[in-house]
């Protein structure tokens, strides 16, 4: 619950300081809150896997982060530039699929397929490093 009350702060916050800047600020702080989205839902995975975290916080995680980016989906259409708009909403689509699959996983108590999902989350946060990494952002 502190987790996620957390990660909804840092969002609120980060969409607050959306509305200034350039469109090249306005991009790396999406993808920085889509990163952290990502983490969010890696790091609950491997909770679920190790057995640190009950099913049900870690199926209820994995949907908060879908429906979360479900509205980045939106803020990305709105906020950022043509030029890395698209690349940028197939990785934050890409995420939110692989987070809806490791929900079905948790959901059917099937660890295995957790940890394989959770090669899949650490592939499109590494994805969103290297569109990062583009505008000279190398902090992840």
């Amino acid at each position: 619950m502190a987790i996620k009350r957390a990660l909804t702060l840092t969002i609120l916050l980060l969409l607050f300081l959306e509305g200034c800047g350039s469109p090249r600020d306005k991009a790396t702080k999406e993808i920085k809150t889509i990163q952290s989205w990502a983490a969010a839902a890696r790091m609950t995975a491997e909770a679920y896997v190790a057995g640190a975290a009950p099913k049900p916080y870690a199926s209820d995680t994995m949907a908060a982060t879908a429906q979360a980016l479900e509205k980045e989906m939106s803020a990305i259409q709105s906020s950022i530039p043509d030029e890395p708009r698209a690349h940028i909403a197939a990785q934050t689509e890409s995420l939110r699929r692989q987070v809806e699959e490791t929900k079905a996983a948790i959901d059917a108590s099937d660890r295995a397929r957790v940890q394989q999902q959770m090669g899949q989350l650490s592939s499109v946060e590494d994805a969103l490093a290297q569109i990062l990494k583009g505008y000279g952002d190398t902090t992840r």
